[in-house]
């Protein structure tokens, strides 16, 4: 009697699944437990930023900058960017599988300062512009470990989303040229933002229990700002206050960050 050959997709099932119970096999099967615990230190630089009116149009209360071009062409507002910092981290992690592994974690980048220049209309000389900012991070990531045949050395990647919130002290303008001590000072601000994270590593183990990791990332973090409320605004003429609408800037990180991870 003639039997019919096994179709391609008949043959390619048990391949498929004993894949997938490698892949997703936890490693405690063969290593131990597949819980680690994770901490670091990062060193975290930014590009430029473009501190800007949330609604350069807004009247009720009135934008800060309003929709005119400044007095070096670009639109109205205070580009600089933010202080090179550190940043530590803590985090616990799960190995799925000896590819895979799922990370949760909190960042925190404190007492940053932003140093810009603001260029408005009819201001003659500088106008420094300065502030500080505190961020932190909850940060849930996928990370794949990629076999290179080294029994030590695992190169990595990883992508991210989380939550962080920007807490901005009162941003300071300094107008120099128009009286010695004239100064506007904004609202402080809080702002919490959706983040995502892209990042490639390289793990070194010690031993059976302890990693190093070198890393690289880029973070988008939302938007950092001051709130809308009370200015403060000092002249030659006196000091008087004014409400004005609330600004802000994006920021886009990138980190070096050496870390360890210790499992148990």
């Amino acid at each position: 009697m003639r039997t019919t050959p096994p179709s391609l997709s008949d043959r390619l099932k048990p391949r498929m699944s004993a894949w997938l119970l490698l892949a997703f096999t936890p490693v405690a099967i063969a290593d131990g437990s597949p819980w680690y615990l994770r901490g670091g230190l990062s060193w975290v630089t930014s590009s430029h930023e473009h501190l800007t009116d949330e609604n350069c149009a807004n009247h009720n209360p009135p934008a800060l900058f309003g929709c005119s071009l400044g007095s070096d062409g670009r639109p109205i507002g205070a580009y600089g960017r933010l202080d090179d910092a550190l940043g530590w981290d803590l985090g616990v992690g799960y190995r799925l599988s000896p590819i895979w592994r799922l990370e949760l974690g909190y960042e925190r980048v404190a007492d940053r300062s932003f140093s810009g220049e603001a260029n408005f209309l009819s201001v003659p000389g500088a106008q420094p512009v300065t502030g500080d900012l505190d961020t932190g991070l909850l940060m849930a990531q996928v990370v794949a470990d990629i076999d290179v045949g080294w029994e030590r050395i695992v190169p990595w990647v990883a992508v991210g989303a989380g939550w962080a919130r920007h807490e901005m002290d009162p941003m300071t303008y300094r107008f120099p040229g128009l009286a010695p001590g004239a100064v506007t000072v904004t609202s402080d601000g809080e702002q919490d933002q959706f983040a995502w994270r892209a990042a490639v590593g390289v793990g070194v183990r010690v031993d059976s229990r302890f990693t190093v990791d070198l890393s690289w990332s880029y973070t988008d973090l939302g938007w950092m700002g001051t709130e809308a409320g009370t200015a403060t605004i000092v002249r030659a003429r006196g000091t008087r206050t004014l409400e004005i609408d609330g600004t802000e800037a994006a920021i886009r990180n990138q980190s070096v960050r050496l870390g360890v991870r210790y499992q148990f």
